[in-house]
This record gives C-alpha cells, sequence and structure tokens, in this order.
C-alpha cells in the first residue's frame, strides 16, 4: 500500500517546513543496489520518509556525473537527520558503497 506523501506547508514567508534529502548517483552493481533498496526502504519508512522522485537526471543547466537520483521527503530536518543517521541505516552504509557512488544532501 503507498503511503500518502507529506504536505508540504509554507510560512507566510514561503520557507518550507518539510526536509528533502537529495540522492545523487551511479549505480555501480544493479543487484547490490536492488539488495541496498530493498533494506534501506523500511528503514526510510520508520522515520516517516516518503520518496517523491526517482530516476535518471534530465540535465537542464550545468552537468553532473551522477546519472540517477532520489529526492526523499521528511516532516522536518530532524526526522531526516534521524533517519541518516541511524544505527539501522548507518549498518547499510558499506552495501550501499558497494552498490552505488553517490551524494546525499539535505534541504529544508
Amino acid at each position: 500500500m503507498a503511503r500518502a506523501a507529506h504536505q508540504v506547508v509554507s510560512n507566510r514567508f514561503g520557507a518550507v517546513v518539510s526536509a528533502f534529502v537529495v540522492v545523487e548517483a551511479n549505480v555501480l552493481n544493479v543487484e547490490v543496489r536492488d539488495e541496498y533498496a530493498q533494506l534501506a526502504a523500511p528503514i526510510i519508512e520508520r522515520f516517516g520518509g516518503n520518496p517523491v522522485a526517482f530516476g535518471p537526471w534530465q540535465e537542464l543547466v550545468g552537468q553532473s556525473d551522477h546519472k540517477v537520483g532520489m529526492i526523499v521527503q521528511f516532516e522536518d530536518r530532524k526526522a531526516a537527520e534521524s533517519w541518516f543517521n541511524s544505527p539501522e541505516y548507518q549498518a547499510l552504509k558499506d552495501l550501499r558503497s558497494a552498490a552505488i557512488e553517490c551524494r546525499f544532501r539535505l534541504l529544508g
């Protein structure tokens, strides 16, 4: 069953209250990436994360060495940081490194 996306709420100055983790990646090993994704998905969900976009990047301006990406919405910065720093997710670090060469960014 798909989860409903978090409602993106703006304050009166237009600042977004939600936080987003932006992942830029190159796949190193498809099979290992699939294993990593299966293990990471329930951890993301436990921390309230909702993947809102996934797939190849379309470059509009500039160039990137990363070919695919993912954007995960969290309720706020604290939830995103709690997920990323959790022992459960950090235990996947070696598997992630074997699966993808990546950069993670936090916005919000």
